[in-house]
């Protein structure tokens, strides 16, 4: 029960602050929004700062669990691959706000805490494309590895900033089939 009210807290604070911004969404807000009283949320975050940090970690998270579930599936490596690249094109349709909020956070100072998080998670990526990579094409790629992660996060990035903020409905699956295509053949076209 305690979980589920920490997540439900979790929700509402990505709600709000992807209409807001993090730092003017006030603690109040978020307990009105949960039907709970200020001191309550307080039993679950010790601040408001926390809570910034639960948030993040909370998604990291769900997407670790959908990239493992996947990787559990006894699909070929190439298949794994293309269907964990597009686990972050599902996420941003479900989860549009936490994106924004994300971004936003990208571009401001935050607290070493988050910065840490932050960082976890981004070297948690590095390695599963290099994982994945490396189950593909074996040994061979290792000359590239680091420029291929590079041009294939960088797609990722512009594509996701492109149906964030442009609100584009672009197809993941041919995304992903682009990214993970050996020959190089573009399938995705913006409207």
């Amino acid at each position: 029960m305690k979980e589920e009210k920490k997540e439900e807290i979790i929700e509402s604070a990505i709600k709000l602050s992807a209409k807001h911004g993090f730092y003017n969404t006030s603690v109040q807000g978020i307990a009105d929004d949960c039907g709970i009283s200020k001191g309550a949320f307080y039993h679950y975050f010790d601040s408001k700062e926390k809570l910034h940090i639960a948030i993040f970690q909370y998604y990291f998270e769900q997407m670790h669990e959908m990239l493992g579930k996947i990787d559990n599936s006894g699909l070929s490596p190439r298949e794994i691959m293309r269907q964990q690249l597009r686990v972050p094109f599902d996420q941003l349709s479900k989860q549009r706000e936490f994106f924004i909020i994300y971004l936003r956070e990208q571009n401001f100072s935050i607290n070493k805490e988050l910065q840490g998080v932050m960082h976890q998670s981004q070297l948690d990526m590095v390695k599963w494309y290099k994982q994945n990579l490396e189950r593909i094409y074996g040994n061979a790629i290792q000359p590239f590895i680091s420029d291929i992660i590079l041009l294939i996060e960088g797609m990722r990035n512009s594509y996701m900033a492109t149906i964030l903020f442009h609100d584009l409905r672009l197809d993941a699956d041919r995304i992903a089939h682009f990214f993970n295509e050996p020959h190089g053949r573009c399938s995705t076209s913006i409207p």
